[in-house]
């Protein structure tokens, strides 16, 4: 059986605002994203943070090891990448599809409650 992520009972907030973190350290510095995750109230380790950044990284399509000149230039050219910007561009519709159904749920959750 694999492992349990440590993001399992994690709101979805907060790990968007792990992968910006991730993303504006440039896949890199596990021990300083699990220090600030663990005082956010969240329990996790060096390793398991380095795997999901790992993870990210990889679906995020950017390769080469953290802080080297492949993953700077992957980084740097994701905006003139055509394909990784119709990646992104699905990624945040999709997010904005669950954002929208939520409130529609919670919409209708008060609604019902209210009348």
């Amino acid at each position: 059986m694999g492992r349990v992520s440590f993001l399992s009972d994690v709101p979805e907030e907060a790990i968007y605002e792990l992968n910006q973190r991730i993303i504006e350290a440039n896949y890199g510095d596990a021990q300083r994203l699990a220090d600030w995750f663990k005082a956010q109230g969240y329990k996790t380790s060096k390793t398991a943070m380095h795997r999901y950044i790992k993870e990210l990284k990889a679906i995020n399509g950017h390769n080469g090891v953290s802080g080297s000149l492949r993953l700077y230039a992957s980084l740097t050219a994701s905006d003139s990448n055509l394909d990784l910007l119709y990646k992104e561009l699905g990624r945040l519709e999709y997010r904005k599809q669950e954002i929208l159904n939520r409130i529609r749920e919670i919409t209708e959750q008060q609604h019902n409650l209210g009348g």
